[in-house]
């Protein structure tokens, strides 16, 4: 039995690095957004959360837009353990290129953050000490030019947000016809384990409150 323990620690701390390394490396897509012109440097930004199938419109003022968001991230044995760092979508705005038109402009900005019960995200966090298992609360945020001909997607990494962006699907007529052409489906639903996991995350950063 001994032996047998002996053994499984060791393989656990074989296979860890290669699994913690997966974790930090892993993207989701959990954002897309966007835009049509109404007038100079005024915008509807289409904005697709949870399985970017369902858009919300937000009128942006600017030359950018910039998204925002809070992250919860572990540390130690709950890293090994496949912890997921937390988010939670806070903030889109728009900014301009211009600083001094910046602060002399109109600005726009829409509150993201859900109505929750249990909020994962208190204040409290940013001022306390680092805890056992979590390491840093800390917001991150992502922003670029506004281009109505590109299809932007931000991503939750372990360490923050990143932006990629592609040509927009554009609505062609053809004949009296219009043709939308899809390129990609909604996200899929989680696997009952990702679920399983996300359950297990929840309750775990509610235990640690």
């Amino acid at each position: 039995m001994f032996s047998f323990a002996i053994l499984s620690l060791a393989f656990l701390l074989l296979i860890a690095p290669f699994y913690i390394y997966s974790q930090f490396n892993a993207e989701e897509a959990i954002a897309e957004l966007e835009f049509d012109k109404i007038s100079e440097q005024y915008y509807i930004a289409h904005l697709s959360t949870g399985d970017l199938c369902i858009a919300q419109d937000f009128p942006i003022q600017g030359d950018q837009w910039q998204l925002d968001a809070q992250f919860l991230k572990w540390k130690g044995i709950a890293v090994t353990l496949g912890f997921e760092s937390r988010y939670q979508l806070e903030r889109l705005s728009g900014r301009y290129v211009n600083i001094i038109q910046q602060n002399e402009s109109t600005n726009s900005a829409f509150d993201l953050s859900p109505e929750l019960l249990l909020n994962l995200f208190p204040s409290s966090y940013a001022d306390s000490k680092e805890g056992i298992l979590i390491d840093t609360l800390y917001g991150s945020s992502v922003y670029l030019n506004i281009d109505t001909t590109k299809s932007y997607r931000v991503y939750k990494t372990e360490d923050g947000l990143i932006v990629r962006s592609e040509e927009r699907a554009i609505p062609v007529s053809e004949g009296g016809v219009l043709t939308i052409s899809i390129t990609k489906a909604c996200e899929t639903n989680p696997s009952t384990l990702d679920r399983l996991a996300r359950i297990i995350n929840r309750w775990a950063t509610n235990l640690l409150k």
